[in-house]
């Protein structure tokens, strides 16, 4: 079972880095305003083929993460980080969390009264 999950890993980077180089082409020829469908149809096959390998890796109990390019992804100790586009409004909390209380129906009889 072990040589069969290095098989598979084996094709899984062999298959990201032929994805890669497919996508670098593919981008290439948008540049220059060229056709690019049956890069982009054989990306779509390298995905489902992908997905098939995936599927049997995790089915074999093989969890790990296969590392592909030359430098390591850095993960955050922060959580997620989500860029601020100009001009947005920003979603982050300055002061306390307020409770916003609707008003009760008493409250507004009081109030017709005076």
């Amino acid at each position: 079972m072990d040589n069969r999950i290095n098989a598979i890993r084996k094709e899984i980077r062999i298959l990201r880095s032929r994805m890669l180089e497919t996508e670098a082409a593919m981008r290439d020829r948008v540049n220059r305003d060229e056709g690019c469908a049956e890069l982009a149809g054989e990306i779509l096959l390298m995905r489902g083929q992908m997905s098939k390998l995936a599927r049997e890796r995790i089915s074999l109990g093989d969890r790990e993460l296969i590392l592909v390019g030359c430098e390591p992804r850095r993960v955050s100790t922060r959580g997620i980080v989500i860029p601020r586009l100009p001009g947005k409004a920003s979603f982050t909390r300055s002061g306390p969390l307020r409770t916003v209380v609707p008003p009760s129906p008493n409250r507004d009889r009081s109030a017709r009264a005076r």
